[in-house]
């Protein structure tokens, strides 16, 4: 089923993002949130994105009102301590028909990045972490450190 709205959490540089708009084209309509003002600045002059929010994803996903089609979590839940991780996927079950999530299954030592606190990691996902959502398809790629 294709997607008409689409949700990208911690939007980064807008990879994600440029995927679904070279796939779907205009087709879809492409929101990005963003923690970082600075971020969030650059995709809103330079994204593939109709709107960008500068918000946190725990704050976003409460505070919204509206229903999506697609959420697309890409390298970001792991910045988020598990308790917050858990509630934000809790409700995205209720504003989403469907959930991406893209995360390293390994521990990953982040501290901040790129001058950005938001960057930290704070939680050691495991390949069971997402389990107690019932996935309907899990792709779990193992890969050497060093050998990208």
């Amino acid at each position: 089923m294709q997607p008409f709205s689409v949700v990208d959490f911690g939007a980064g540089g807008g990879k994600n993002g440029k995927l679904v708009r070279q796939i779907l084209q205009d087709k879809v309509e492409l929101i990005a949130v963003e923690g970082s003002e600075k971020t969030a600045k650059m995709l809103s002059n330079e994204g593939p994105y109709e709107k960008v929010s500068c918000a946190l994803i725990q704050d976003w996903v409460f505070q919204d009102r509206n229903t999506y089609d697609l959420a697309i979590f890409g390298d970001v839940l792991e910045h988020l301590k598990p308790k917050d991780i858990h509630k934000i996927i809790k409700q995205c079950h209720n504003k989403f028909k469907q959930i991406i999530v893209i995360c390293p299954l390994h521990d990953i030592f982040q501290e901040e990045a790129y001058g950005n606190p938001l960057e930290v990691h704070r939680t050691y996902v495991t390949d069971n972490f997402f389990d107690r959502y019932h996935c309907i398809e899990k792709h779990i790629k193992k890969i050497k450190i060093g050998l990208l």
